[in-house]
């Protein structure tokens, strides 16, 4: 299945009545070597996303999530297809695994198809514990050039009351794949009046094999009104950027969708599941 994939940058900043609005950097977490084995894990909280490298031949990097029973942890890397022009963005063709509780049984595995194709897997746990993410090169290669993002959500986000929490001030970058079509993402955070939060959407700097993704970003007040919205449309072909002071304290909900029908998305069939996701107004009668 086609997916559109999204890079969601959002970020708080507490300023001064006076000050100026500056320019904002989102903070890339980044992996802590040793990580090469279940036992020595990076642990990682969803939503997150965490920069590395296969730094050597054979090296492979491992992640431990916490999960509750019932819960599907989605996890995808960035790679190859970051647009770096003509050639991939990254040398890594990517093997990504989800593995169980014991750090060797595998629940999913992708692979990157060559090009700028890069792996998503994601998997439904049975029971509450400490799952692992392994990334390594197919080929057992490695190297300075070898870099990836990985990034891990835990579905369902598709609503207010299942929104992923983040948490600002520190300024997270997120990227997530809106799939399968008609998906929607949810996030939250704590904010207090007078902050100014910041919403920076990237898709166009993605895949050169897909269109960009037709983003709408919405921000909801703590009594879920809208507060702010912008979207990707043909009068205005940018990414949604959104930069507003907040009114009061109180929890404020991140909507991300794409709300284009699957055409668009690319020449593969959808399955019947991802039918049923969609907005109403693509279904066949």
């Amino acid at each position: 299945m086609s997916s559109s994939r999204v890079a969601c940058r959002c970020g708080i900043l507490a300023l001064a009545a006076c000050a100026a609005i500056s320019p904002l950097r989102a903070d890339l977490r980044r992996e802590v070597e040793p990580n090469d084995s279940p036992l020595m894990a990076h642990p990682l909280v969803p939503a997150a996303s965490v920069g590395g490298t296969i730094g050597q031949p054979g090296d492979v990097d491992f992640y431990a999530v916490g999960l509750q029973a019932g819960q599907t942890v989605v996890a995808d890397i960035l790679a190859r297809g970051f647009r770096a022009g003509a050639q991939p963005g990254s040398s890594l063709s990517a093997v990504l695994t989800i593995l169980d509780r014991d750090g060797s049984t595998v629940l999913a595995q992708s692979q990157s198809q060559g090009s700028f194709d890069d792996p998503a897997a994601s998997a439904q746990v049975a029971a509450s514990g400490t799952y692992y993410i392994s990334v390594r090169e197919a080929s057992g290669g490695g190297g300075t050039a070898y870099l990836y993002v990985l990034s891990i959500e835990v579905d369902p986000n598709d609503s207010f009351d299942v929104a992923s929490p983040i948490l600002p001030p520190v300024l997270p970058s997120i990227d997530a794949l809106i799939n399968p079509p008609g998906d929607q993402d949810f996030y939250r955070f704590d904010g207090r009046a007078g902050q100014v939060v910041t919403i920076d959407i990237d898709s166009a700097v993605f895949s050169p094999d897909q269109p960009p993704a037709e983003i709408v970003a919405t921000l909801f007040d703590p009594a879920r009104a809208v507060l702010a919205e912008d979207a990707y449309t043909a009068a205005d072909p940018v990414d949604p950027y959104i930069q507003v002071a907040l009114p009061a304290n109180g929890v404020y909900t991140i909507r991300i969708r794409e709300p284009r029908c699957p055409s668009h998305w690319g020449p593969r069939a959808t399955t019947a599941a991802s039918r049923r996701a969609m907005p109403s107004s693509c279904r066949a009668p």
